[in-house]
C-alpha cells in the first residue's frame, strides 16, 4: 500500500458517519466468509474475542472443560477460563507441532464440552483423524486458525472443518488489521448465538482507540521490514503500556478477565481487512514460495524440516526451525538485521503468563516442551523478498546448530 493510499484510507475511514461504519464491518465479515467458503462471520476487536464467543454458543460454563493442545498461546486457555471452565492440554506431534489425535482417548472426561485443534504455523492437523475421533465422542471441534489462514488440505480450507473457527489479524498474523480477529461458521443456530452475543454483551470500540489504532498499523506498514523488525518490536513493546494499544495487557497473562474484553471490531480494522482479503490469495502464494525457499536449503544442508500431511498446501505464518541454542540466536539476530520469531517459547506462550494458573504443570505435554525449548521461526510476509529469505536461512544455519 502506498502512502498516498494509506493517507487516503485513513481519511475515508475518520469520515464514515455510523451508517456507513456499520455497513464496512458487514462488507469486511460478508467478503471475508465469501472467501473461505461459509455462510456466516464476525469480527471483534481481538481474536480472542471470537474463541470466547464459539465457547459461550455452545454453552461451555462452569465445570466444563476444553481438550487443546499443550502448545498454544495463553489467550486460548484464557478465553476458556473467563467461562468458568478448565483447560485439558494434549501433546503434539513433533514433526507438525499439532495436537496428537493418539493421545485424546486419555484426555476425554465426563466434563469435556469441545475439541480446540490448531493448525499450528499453518501446518494443518490430522482432521480426519480428530474429526473422526470427535464425531464418535459427539464433541464439536473448534479450528484455531490464527496461524493457518490461506492453508488447505484435501482441497478444502483451513477453518471449514469444525463446528466453527477464529482467525487473528494481529500485527504478526497471516494479514494484520493491527489487532482484530473472525469467527466463521456454517451452523445457524450457532450463528444466531454469536449474532445476539456481539449486540447484546459486546461494546464498541472509542473513535480515539480507533484512530490510534489506524495511526499504528499506518506506521508498521510504512517501518515494518525484516531489517527493522527487532527495532519497531522493541519500540512496540516499551510504549504499548503507554502509548499505544497493546495487543495484551497484564490481566491476559492471568484468568482474570480484563475490563473491556468484549469488544467489537471498528470500521477501520474492517476496512483494512478487505483490503487485505481482496489480496489473500497472492499472500498465500507469496508464503508457500518463502517456505519452499526455506525447505530447500535446509534440506540441501542437512537440516531437518516440518512434516506436511499428505494432500496440503501450506501457507506458513512462520517457518519453524529446531536449533539447541535458541535464545542465543534470537538474542544475536536483530543486531544483524535478521528478523526472526520465539512462536512459542513455552508450551502456554509467552513465558511470562503462569502456566499453572491455567492448570498446567510442567511434564504434562513433554514434545511440546522440547520444541518451545528449541523452535525458531523464519518470516514469511510479503515483505520478505528471496534475497532477505536466502539471507535469513543462510545466517540461521551458520549461527545455530540443529536439534
Amino acid at each position: 500500500m502506498s502512502l498516498a493510499k494509506s493517507r487516503l484510507l485513513l481519511s475515508q475511514i475518520l469520515g464514515l458517519d455510523d451508517e456507513a461504519r456499520a455497513h464496512a464491518i458487514r462488507e469486511y465479515e460478508d467478503a471475508f466468509a465469501s472467501w473461505l467458503g461459509t455462510r456466516h462471520a464476525f469480527s471483534f476487536w481481538k481474536g480472542r474475542v471470537g474463541l470466547y464467543s464459539i465457547l459461550k454458543a455452545l454453552g461451555v460454563g462452569e465445570g466444563d472443560s476444553i481438550i487443546l493442545p499443550g502448545y498454544t498461546c495463553v489467550v486460548v486457555p484464557a478465553a476458556i477460563a473467563y467461562l468458568g471452565a478448565s483447560s485439558n492440554y494434549v501433546d503434539i506431534i513433533p514433526d507438525t507441532y499439532n495436537i496428537d489425535p493418539s493421545k485424546l482417548d486419555a484426555a476425554l472426561q465426563k466434563t469435556t464440552k469441545a475439541l480446540v485443534i490448531q493448525h499450528t504455523y499453518g501446518i494443518p492437523a490430522d482432521v480426519d483423524e480428530l474429526l473422526d475421533w470427535a464425531n464418535r465422542h459427539g464433541l464439536p471441534i473448534i479450528e484455531d486458525c490464527c496461524h493457518a489462514l490461506g492453508s488447505s488440505i484435501h482441497g478444502q480450507k483451513l477453518g471449514t472443518f469444525g463446528i466453527a473457527s477464529f482467525f487473528s489479524s494481529q500485527w504478526n498474523k497471516p494479514y494484520t488489521t493491527g489487532l482484530g480477529g473472525i469467527v466463521a461458521t456454517d451452523g445457524a443456530s450457532l450463528a444466531e448465538e454469536i449474532r445476539a452475543y456481539q449486540e447484546q454483551e459486546c461494546i464498541k470500540p472509542s473513535r480515539r482507540e480507533e484512530r490510534l489504532l489506524m495511526l499504528q498499523c499506518l506506521i508498521h506498514h510504512w517501518f515494518y521490514f525484516p531489517r527493522t523488525s527487532g527495532l519497531v518490536t522493541s519500540l512496540y513493546r516499551a510504549l504499548s503500556s503507554k502509548i499505544l494499544i497493546g495487543s495484551s495487557c497484564p490481566l491476559d497473562l492471568t484468568p482474570q478477565m480484563p475490563d473491556g474484553y468484549f469488544k467489537l471490531m471498528s470500521p477501520g480494522q474492517a476496512r483494512l481487512g478487505l483490503h487485505e482479503v481482496e489480496s489473500l490469495n497472492d499472500n498465500a502464494a507469496h508464503r508457500k514460495h518463502i517456505s519452499e525457499l526455506y525447505r530447500d536449503a535446509l534440506l540441501q544442508n542437512g537440516w531437518s524440516v516440518p512434516t506436511l500431511p499428505h494432500d496440503a498446501e501450506v501457507a506458513f505464518v512462520r517457518y519453524p526451525v529446531r536449533v539447541q541454542n535458541k535464545d542465543e540466536v534470537l538474542k544475536k539476530a536483530p543486531s544483524r538485521l535478521i528478523e526472526l520469531g520465539d512462536w512459542f517459547d513455552c508450551p502456554i506462550h509467552p513465558r511470562e503468563a503462569n502456566p499453572r494458573l491455567f492448570g498446567y504443570a510442567e511434564g504434562m505435554c513433554p514434545k511440546a516442551e522440547k520444541a518451545a525449548k528449541e523452535v525458531i521461526n523464519l518470516p514469511t510476509h510479503q515483505k520478505v523478498s528471496d534475497g532477505t529469505a536466502r539471507q535469513t536461512v543462510e545466517w540461521v544455519m551458520r549461527r545455530a546448530r540443529p536439534a
